[in-house]
């Protein structure tokens, strides 16, 4: 199957000379026969590799003239090769979770409701999937504040890929994408920070619960986007690699995580056993991909 990106608009520059695309033109023909404005026209719609070969005949074209075509075309062609987007979960509320449900989206992803997940007989009668269907490859973690330990380990137990998002006062956390296994865990991740800060436990006792000054329209926009990126894989980070955003100066800075020593998470039953260092809140109640439309 061959077709012109449909994103393309075709545009005439002249009677006889073609544009492809408007603000960055991927490829002008010119000086097109009839023959070959009529194989164009059905590259824009989409033709299968047989049918373009029998349309060109049908036309006149040798197999030389539509393969030149094809070459000159080549650039604003679909490309086939990309791999599907990856079937996401989104767990969390609020105004971020449902800024990258639907960001998600809008760019495409399938979205699956994250209840489902943990054995809810009922499940959620807004989720597009079902059942064994019904599986992500990544699942997005949201939370404000604090990220309570247990509500990752779920997905660790099911050797789901999860990416944690944390809106905080001045930053915000993304990341990293946990691999079951292979990266640090988030349990990992705050263990490091205990061996940081001693006072760490109590922070987070007296943090949990609080609003996050960080969660705000422009600013969930920007990490929904980026988090799209992260997962469409357009702009990905290092393995085991975080971002934090810093609502100052309004820029991404990376962060390295490596697997903690004392964690479990990287032996064969580790990933049942990972998180009990860590005291945090309640999860926090759970939305699925289909959430209200964020405000603003």
């Amino acid at each position: 199957m061959k077709r012109i990106d449909p994103r393309l608009p075709l545009l005439w520059r002249t009677p006889s000379e073609i544009q492809l695309g408007f603000a960055s033109p991927r490829a002008v023909l010119s000086d097109l026969t009839p023959a070959e404005e009529y194989v164009v026209s059905a590259l824009h719609s989409g033709v299968s590799d047989v049918s373009l070969r029998a349309l060109g005949t049908q036309r006149g074209m040798s197999d030389s003239q539509l393969s030149d075509l094809l070459a000159r075309v080549a650039p604003a062609l679909e490309s086939t090769g990309s791999a599907a987007l990856p079937r996401v979960a989104v767990e969390g509320s609020g105004l971020g979770a449902a800024r990258i449900a639907h960001t998600l989206t809008d760019a495409g992803f399938s979205m699956i409701g994250a209840p489902q997940l943990r054995g809810d007989s009922g499940g959620d009668s807004r989720s597009p999937r079902t059942g064994a269907d019904a599986t992500p490859a990544i699942a997005i973690v949201v939370a404000t504040m604090v990220l309570a330990p247990e509500r990752c380990g779920r997905w660790l137990r099911r050797s789901i890929r999860h990416l944690p998002v944390v809106w905080l006062d001045t930053e915000v956390h993304v990341g990293p994408l946990i691999d079951p296994g292979r990266t640090a865990c988030w349990h990992c991740i705050e263990l490091t920070r205990c061996d940081v800060d001693s006072a760490r436990r109590a922070l987070v006792t007296q943090a949990a619960g609080r609003p996050a000054a960080a969660e705000t329209n422009h600013i969930t926009q920007e990490v929904a986007l980026r988090v799209t990126r992260w997962l469409d894989g357009s702009d990905v980070p290092e393995p085991g690699r975080a971002l934090i955003f810093q609502v100052s100066s309004g820029r991404w800075r990376p962060m390295a995580t490596t697997p903690h020593a004392a964690c479990s998470c990287h032996t064969p039953r580790g990933n049942e056993t990972a998180f009990a260092l860590v005291d945090g809140p309640n999860p926090t109640p759970t939305t699925t991909g289909e959430v209200a439309p964020p405000r603003g």
